[in-house]
């Protein structure tokens, strides 16, 4: 893990959609997102969801391979691995 691969993840448009999508789903389960808009909750907390363990790992191994877009890969941050963290971050 690098703490490089955490950041650029921070920068990923797709992976900050995705996770914003995570967020919605949940909020529409009753979830109570401060802000109240997924868009802005996932961004306030990218930090806190990117950094769980085996994210930057998955990462790096497909920035390795010269993957084009890995935060829009569900194969490399799965959508299992959003909500895992989305759900931590949101019990916390």
């Amino acid at each position: 893990m690098a703490y490089l691969d955490i950041a650029n993840m921070t920068r990923s448009d797709s992976l900050l959609s995705r996770l914003s999508a995570a967020a919605a789903s949940e909020q529409e389960s009753g979830a109570v997102l401060i802000p109240d808009l997924p868009e802005q909750w996932a961004s306030q907390h990218r930090w806190q969801l990117v950094a769980a363990p085996g994210w930057a790992d998955a990462w790096a191994s497909a920035v390795a391979s010269d993957h084009e877009d890995p935060g829009a890969d569900a194969s490399v941050i799965t959508d299992e691995m959003i909500l895992a963290q989305t759900q931590a971050v949101l019990g916390g």
